[in-house]
């Protein structure tokens, strides 16, 4: 359980914690001239699920939450 804060070393380890999700990003290349032609194609990259800066800037209502056997989620921390 995340319930927020800035400090790097901590940001860091719960971006680590998090892990990574995939990214696929559409690239498409035109080139002009008297035979004019294009190209299309996927490029697969892996980006951390949180970087360390966006945990240091998650809303103070908010925390990280991970459970073993789930996925990590956020979730609205309980106003009492």
């Amino acid at each position: 359980l995340f319930l927020g804060g800035d400090e790097e070393e901590t940001t860091k380890w719960v971006s680590q914690l998090l892990g990574y999700q995939t990214i696929v990003t559409p690239e498409i290349s035109e080139s002009r001239g008297s035979h004019g032609s294009w190209s299309k194609s996927m490029r697969v990259t892996k980006r951390e699920l949180m970087m360390p800066d966006e945990i240091g800037r998650l809303p103070d209502d908010e925390a990280i939450l991970k459970i073993r056997g789930m996925n990590p989620f956020r979730s609205k921390k309980l106003a009492v």
